[in-house]
């Protein structure tokens, strides 16, 4: 059986010329043709004071940009996190929305008030356990358990509960109320 070589850290880039990578073999190029560029077509004619500070920034810029690292970072990723610094506020601040927000919620446009109040009419008696002790001992046994048929009442049905799963679920009211209703007889 032949050994294969599994390739290691593939997102490295490849290696070109010495430590240099693609990219960073372009960025000398250009900054080098760019230094280049100035001294040849200022050298001649101007004093060295006002083409060798241009030159010189360039390269040293050429060069933090190929090799500087500052905390496992590239300079122009440095570059580039002072300048979204600069511009994003430095504290965030907690606002609380008021009222509620329901990106879900859909609207029925082509509902007649007269359907409204028939539904309105229809609501019965929904679910209603007051005490949290009861609804995790529901929870715990499934609802099969003997001491909590006898302590907890028979599940009331409001209008203002039937009006919030109504919203919640997006079903008629009248199907929730005949859900509850079932589950009553089936739980006796």
């Amino acid at each position: 059986m032949e050994l294969y070589k599994i390739p290691q850290d593939v997102e490295r880039a490849d290696k070109l010329v010495g430590p240099l990578t693609l990219k960073q073999l372009i960025t000398c190029v250009v900054g080098g043709t760019l230094a280049y560029s100035i001294y040849v077509s200022f050298a001649p004619t101007t004093p060295a004071i006002f083409w060798v500070p241009s030159v010189l920034i360039i390269l040293l810029l050429t060069l933090a940009i190929v090799f500087l690292k500052i905390n496992h970072l590239t300079f122009p990723r440095v570059i580039l996190l002072l300048i979204e610094s600069a511009i994003n506020p430095r504290k965030r601040y907690w606002v609380q929305m008021a009222g509620n927000l329901n990106i879900f919620q859909t609207v029925n446009l082509t509902a007649s008030l007269e359907e409204k109040e028939r539904v309105k009419k229809e609501k019965k008696d929904v679910l209603k356990i007051a005490d949290i002790g009861q609804i995790s001992q529901i929870l715990d046994t499934a609802g099969n358990s003997p001491q909590l048929n006898e302590s907890v009442q028979k599940p009331v049905v409001t209008d203002e509960l039937a009006d919030e799963m109504a919203d919640i679920t997006g079903q008629a009211k009248s199907e929730i109320v005949n859900k509850f209703k079932t589950m009553q007889s089936t739980s006796t």
